[in-house]
């Protein structure tokens, strides 16, 4: 037996299954999101604990969550964020999705209701768009790399 507080008694079958569940929260408790933009429909955030640097080039998360469901009611199961995983080249200012995945509820909680993941044709880096959302994750990335690394 293991005392939960003064005076109570918490049987050690079930804490071990509270310690169970807090470990399975532990992956959405290790992003750090940095709210890169927002406007009326949805915010973009990069996980700065998941940038990692190679040469000219990176990889990373970032979260889009939306204002309203997103998908078609007919077909497919609404998602309120996605997480996507990316890779840019610096130098190249070129930018690649390799896999998202979307989830029911806002800020990437709840349960992952679709999946992707792009062959390498889909996934290859491209140019970035002036004034985009991938040209922000990439500002950041790449230009704020101080800010990005704390």
């Amino acid at each position: 037996m293991m005392r939960a507080r003064k005076g109570v008694v918490m049987p050690m079958k079930r804490s071990a299954s509270l310690a169970a569940l807090l470990l399975l929260a532990l992956p959405c408790a290790a992003n750090d999101w940095k709210s890169l933009r927002r406007d009326a429909n949805a915010m973009l955030s990069v996980d700065t604990q998941s940038i990692k640097r190679k040469g000219d080039e990176a990889t990373l998360k970032y979260l889009v969550d939306f204002r309203v469901p997103q998908g078609n009611p007919g077909n497919e199961r609404p998602y309120r964020s996605i997480v996507v995983s990316a890779k840019v080249n610096c130098k190249k200012r070129t930018m690649g999705i390799t896999h998202t995945d979307a989830y029911a509820q806002y800020g990437a909680q709840g349960i992952v209701v679709a999946k992707t993941k792009l062959n390498a044709a889909e996934a290859a880096l491209k140019p970035l768009e002036r004034d985009s959302s991938d040209e922000d994750v990439w500002r950041f990335v790449c230009e704020d790399k101080k800010e990005a690394a704390k």
